[in-house]
């Protein structure tokens, strides 16, 4: 019995993905939510759990000057709280800018000046939702700056994205010590292949990369799209530590997204199956998009 205890105790430490694997769903916070009243939220996260969803993914808690304000930050760490008490872990997004896209254009130098300027944001967030929930409630932190495949096909910019992501790993790790992810997309910028070995650079970082599977935005034909996915996902060593299934298509109008039309009581609708046997993590974008949240989101 010992010896077996000990052979699993050893297995749960080379395992670190499977024994930390979330399912779970990321809630991109708007101001405009606060017209969900606590009662409404409550019943919305304790339906989750029921729909295969153990995890809460906060895609940011600051986005620009959004949630900056103490009410406003009060009222996004309720949310939060609720969400534990309804069973649900908790991975805090931390700060979002929305000029990220056009600060990255930047020659790499100044970029690496500018990651140095998110990575101060983002230890203040951290440090105040650690104060907010306690460690024991917070299960991963997430950086919500996106991985594309157009700027950073170059050695020398693979670095110092690398770079900011070892950086941030380590502030991070001494506020609170807790799993590290941040999301990538590709668009076709990239061949399958070298976006592939771009995920294998950054798996150095010690941050866990979740791919978005783009099928929301459809910029690629299905099966393109699965070209770059199955490389990522090969058994038994995934480059990508998870997948992002968008749960949303573009209207028909061309003006912004819609959910997909499926029936609540269909849990594909909410998680689809894991694209591998290799427990990674699988995560559902976004909460508002669910068909459990018609009439309490808008969208």
């Amino acid at each position: 019995m010992a010896a077996t205890f000990r052979l699993l105790t050893a297995l749960l430490l080379l395992c670190p993905l499977w024994a930390q694997a979330f399912n779970a769903v990321i809630w991109q916070p708007q101001l405009r939510d606060q017209q969900i009243s606590a009662s409404q939220w409550q019943q919305l996260m304790q339906r989750l759990p029921a729909q295969g969803i153990d995890t809460l993914v906060l895609q940011w808690s600051q986005y620009g000057d959004a949630f900056s304000q103490n009410a406003d930050r009060q009222w996004l760490q309720a949310r939060a709280k609720a969400a534990r008490a309804a069973g649900l872990r908790l991975v805090i997004g931390l700060y979002a800018d929305p000029e990220f896209f056009e600060r990255q254009k930047q020659p790499d130098a100044a970029v690496s000046g500018y990651f140095n300027r998110l990575r101060a944001h983002d230890r203040q967030l951290a440090a105040q939702w650690l104060k907010a929930l306690g460690g024991q409630s917070i299960s991963g932190w997430y950086l919500s700056a996106e991985i594309d495949d157009l700027r950073w096909r170059t050695p020398q910019s693979q670095q110092t994205l690398l770079q900011w992501l070892r950086q941030s790993r380590a502030d991070l790790k001494q506020i609170a010590d807790k799993p590290l992810a941040v999301s990538s997309f590709f668009a076709g910028n990239m061949s399958p292949e070298d976006y592939h070995q771009l995920l294998q650079t950054l798996s150095g970082s010690g941050v866990k990369v979740w791919v978005q599977d783009g099928a929301g935005v459809a910029r690629l034909d299905p099966a393109v799209r699965q070209h770059y996915l199955d490389p990522l996902l090969h058994c038994p060593s995934p480059t990508a530590a998870g997948v992002i299934y968008e749960r949303f298509r573009p209207r028909a109008d061309g003006k912004g997204f819609q959910p997909l039309a499926a029936a609540e009581g269909d849990k594909t609708a909410i998680l689809p199956a894991a694209a591998t046997g290799c427990a990674g993590d699988s995560l559902v974008f976004e909460l508002r998009y669910l068909p459990l949240s018609r009439g309490i989101m808008a969208y």
